[in-house]
């Protein structure tokens, strides 16, 4: 999915399985949005820290969820 963004926007790619757990980040600097598919069974921690790291700025949060 990051893949296509690349083409017209700038993006950051996390993957628990690479060693850069998203959870695990502190800053969201000069992001306008975040946009994942948690794994379901950590749905709303992923969804308040999205929240989180994006209340600053005022962006957007987008989860892919069932």
């Amino acid at each position: 999915m990051a893949e296509v963004f690349r083409n017209d926007f700038s993006v950051t790619m996390t993957d628990a399985d690479s060693g850069e757990p998203f959870l695990g980040f502190e800053c969201a600097a000069d992001a306008k949005a975040i946009i994942t598919n948690p794994p379901y069974n950590q749905a709303q921690p992923f969804i308040e820290h999205a929240l989180r790291l994006m209340t600053p700025c005022r962006g957007m949060v987008a989860m892919l969820l069932r």
